[in-house]
């Protein structure tokens, strides 16, 4: 009965978080219309670096799981996921970077997180907190971002026609085409710093950690709007595909914080 009551509530909160779509859908082009400015600073440098964070966090996670593996067929079976975003990260900055810096930059990283997740490899905290960020990075932004865009179809802003003709409602599938507004990639990425809160070892540091990874996701989020690059129903949707499918597999995989877990990771008698 619980578990029922708990599945209830876990449903009217993910509809409750989607009634937002509403109005958003009928001011969803004015919006773009109202903010949208190519020249706009905060959107180009959005659209150049918006994503860096969470293609670093994700290799730094994919990093530990791979020292931390304890057999060769564990190594074996995120070695693929491990070079996947090592080449995504590398174009990322050669994008912006000339490809020596960018190899720099990178093997830099590399090192930092090999040496961090020689020194923690044992600490359960930082593991549980590679494998949600793991997971969070293959589902969201790399499988349903990706499959949506492609099934959706839908023209950016900046790409439509001067009499917005061509503008589609969020909840109207394209089929595929040129176009991949809907969701936002970079959003999705700029929510990818969410697990970083399983790393709080107190109230203050949570409450720390959250403020940034919500400042930063919301940055990155207005910045692809305003950059004409997304609608708001886009960065929207991707907020809160990051945000559920995060909670989802924080329920699943470890415990929700301060909730009967003290801050040395032993757990309370009361629980």
């Amino acid at each position: 009965m619980n578990v029922l009551g708990e599945n209830r509530r876990f449903s009217v909160a993910i509809l409750i978080s989607c009634l937002p779509l509403v109005p958003i859908t009928f001011f969803d082009l004015r919006v773009s219309q109202l903010v949208a400015d190519s020249e706009n600073v905060v959107g180009k440098f959005i659209s150049d670096y918006g994503q860096l964070p969470g293609y670093i966090l994700i290799f730094c996670a994919l990093c530990f799981l791979f020292v931390a593996a304890s057999s060769v067929i564990e190594k074996i079976s995120y070695s693929p996921f491990l070079v996947i975003f090592v080449l995504i990260t590398f174009a990322d900055l050669v994008e912006y970077l000339n490809t020596v810096i960018a190899g720099f930059v990178l093997l830099l990283v590399a090192i930092l997180a090999t040496l961090i997740s020689l020194r923690l490899k044992k600490n359960e905290t930082v593991l549980q907190f590679s494998r949600i960020t793991a997971l969070l990075a293959v589902i969201t932004p790399l499988f349903m971002v990706q499959t949506l865009k492609w099934l959706w179809g839908r023209t950016r802003f900046r790409d439509l026609s001067s009499d917005f003709s061509d503008f589609t409602l969020w909840f109207l599938p394209q089929g595929p085409t040129v176009h991949r507004s809907f969701p936002s990639g970079h959003a999705a990425m700029g929510w990818m710093l969410l697990p970083l809160v399983l790393l709080a070892n107190s109230p203050k540091q949570l409450l720390i950690i959250s403020k940034l990874v919500i400042f930063w996701g919301i940055l990155v989020s207005a910045g692809r709007v305003v950059s004409g690059a997304h609608y708001l129903s886009d960065v929207y949707l991707s907020m809160l595909m990051s945000i559920w499918t995060f909670v989802i597999l924080k329920i699943r995989l470890t415990r929700l914080p301060y909730s009967g877990r003290d801050y040395s990771g032993r757990v309370s008698r009361h629980v």
